[in-house]
């Protein structure tokens, strides 16, 4: 009768792969979840007609106090613009997250959103 031989291969390239996806979450989820406060804050910020009419400073100083509270990271206050177009104005950012995992491998992941202002209605 013949062993069985080989097995134990299959078992670490399995536990390899769980380990990696495992990895890939634990860094990746507190980037996603810092991403959605963020985009809560500056869709809520456009949405609020009376923001429309403020300077670029106010509306910083005003996404630097709700940062603050919620703790955003990563997405600096001065990286939202105020775009203005044809259709009125929009809030938007840009920016990259690099975290490192593990020897030289690092994630990359960039983020790029835009929310048009709602205009007060005077």
């Amino acid at each position: 009768m013949k062993r069985q031989a080989g097995g134990m291969y299959n078992v670490m390239f399995l536990l390899a792969v769980i380990g990696g996806g495992a990895l890939l979450a634990m860094v990746i989820a507190p980037i996603y979840m810092n991403e959605a406060k963020a985009t809560k804050i500056v869709s809520q910020t456009a949405k609020s007609p009376q923001n429309y009419e403020l300077s670029q400073f106010e509306l910083r100083k005003g996404l630097q106090r709700r940062w603050d509270v919620d703790d955003v990271k990563h997405l600096k206050v001065n990286d939202v613009k105020i775009k203005k177009s044809k259709n009125g104005k929009a809030l938007a950012y840009k920016y990259e997250v690099r975290e490192h995992l593990f020897a030289n491998w690092d994630l990359v992941l960039t983020f790029d959103k835009e929310y048009p202002m709602v205009r007060g209605g005077g």
